[in-house]
């Protein structure tokens, strides 16, 4: 894989005037920075992780809230060779089959499912609808949006390890995730802003089918909105998500199967259809409408999943621009086609590298080597971990493990992962 240096563009943030500060928002590494006392970490065995391994200690860091780049570009232009990888493993679940860091971006399965919450405004504006068949294609915007961020990514995140975290605060939610079984994959999540909260066991099915692989998700998602006051529950089944051309042609990920969302307040539904089968610039249509008693048209939502979706509403005759996708950034070819929002996720900066859990994501020494384009070093950090994973696994035997960060709840009869009464 060829990258190419990328120097920091993220601003100076001059706060204080003294040296040490000064140079605490130029940049400096972490092994500097602890040596210096200008890191203070809770946990002695992230100390030791940022101290010794040599991936973490010479990255250098900043205080910036926020940055505008990954350290290194990628080329973008690179072919990404899955047939090599995948041709013996037609019908096998591809989540056991090792992929060589080359196949991935510098991610987590626990960060791409709290990527799907970049627009979670929508539910904030959802809440606010007088009508609930109007609250009802809210939500099925905001689930659409969510899954916006594919439709220009075919490398695969990095499956997580068993008790993996990743918690994550934006300015209208607090998500948490913790990888709860890795054989098979299932991954308890949990978002929660002022007029919503957010339930997601993502529990998919990996299955290569020779010319394309598609993920299918086994379990439903559960929205509650706070609608003046009173709480409202949407069920959510999600479409597989597939990727396709993976031996000839150029690749590009599609969606299959159907969308639903049922308000279980009203019984009220939506079902957009995906046609799998259609050339991307078809599959990527929605139009859909909902209708009263009588067969008339009430609302149509309408438009492209990964760009733009719209509602016309017929009785007041308004049309609404529900969501738009973020512009993309001018180099994000060079950067996994992330969005600003997704680049936040694997960061941390000098003020809450302190406050980690030893088990947090963006301690992973293989997706920070990948990010910073070390690519030997990616692939044997992967492997590392994989053999630490085995170990550990033989060590606890039949031993279940016990989630960190979550609880069984009930909830419509069925029970969810909730997190953990404090």
């Amino acid at each position: 894989m060829n990258l190419t240096h990328k120097p920091s563009e993220l601003e100076d943030l001059k706060e204080n005037s003294d040296e040490e500060t000064e140079n605490f928002d130029h940049g400096i590494t972490i092994g500097e920075a602890l040596r210096k006392g200008l890191l203070q970490v809770a946990d002695a065995n992230v100390e030791t992780i940022l101290a010794t391994n040599n991936i973490f200690s010479s990255f250098t860091i900043d205080s910036n809230p926020r940055r505008r780049a990954l350290p290194f570009y990628r080329d973008p232009t690179e072919y990404i060779n899955y047939s090599g990888v995948l041709r013996h493993s037609v019908g096998r679940d591809l989540s056991k089959i090792h992929l060589p860091v080359t196949l991935n971006e510098p991610l987590s399965v626990l960060q791409r499912v709290c990527e799907a919450f970049e627009y979670s405004r929508i539910l904030t504006e959802a809440a606010t609808m007088e009508d609930p068949r109007q609250r009802l294609l809210y939500v099925a915007t905001f689930v659409l949006s969510g899954l916006s961020h594919i439709s220009n990514r075919v490398l695969s995140p990095f499956m997580p390890k068993l008790g993996e975290t990743f918690e994550y605060e934006d300015t209208n939610f607090k998500f948490q995730a913790e990888q709860i079984s890795s054989s098979p994959c299932v991954t308890a999540s949990h978002a929660k802003g002022k007029l919503f909260e957010i339930h997601f066991t993502f529990d998919p099915k990996f299955t290569f089918w020779g010319k394309s692989f598609e993920i299918k998700f086994q379990s439903y998602g559960l929205i509650k909105l706070w609608v003046n006051g009173k709480e409202e529950i949407y069920v959510i089944i999600l479409p597989s998500i597939i990727v396709n051309n993976l031996m000839t042609g150029k690749v590009f990920t599609c969606l299959g199967n159907e969308l639903l969302c049922q308000n279980t307040t009203t019984n009220e539904s939506v079902d957009i259809k995906f046609d799998a089968s259609e050339e991307k610039e078809k599959n990527v249509y929605i139009n859909t409408f909902i209708k009263d008693v009588d067969g008339n048209n009430l609302y149509q939502l309408y438009g492209r999943w990964d760009k733009e979706i719209c509602l016309t509403d017929f009785t007041r005759k308004l049309e609404t621009v529900l969501w738009t996708r973020t512009a993309e950034m001018i180099d994000a070819a060079h950067q996994y086609n992330f969005s600003e929002f997704t680049l936040q996720l694997n960061y941390f900066n000098l003020n809450k590298l302190g406050g980690l859990r030893l088990t947090d994501t963006r301690l992973r020494s293989d997706i920070r080597a990948l990010e910073l384009g070390l690519i030997a070093q990616a692939e044997n950090e992967k492997k590392l971990l994989n053999e630490q994973e085995v170990s550990m696994a033989n060590q606890r035997g039949v031993k279940k493990y016990q989630p960190k960060l979550f609880e069984k709840q009930k909830i419509l009869n069925e029970f969810v992962f909730a997190p953990l009464s404090r």
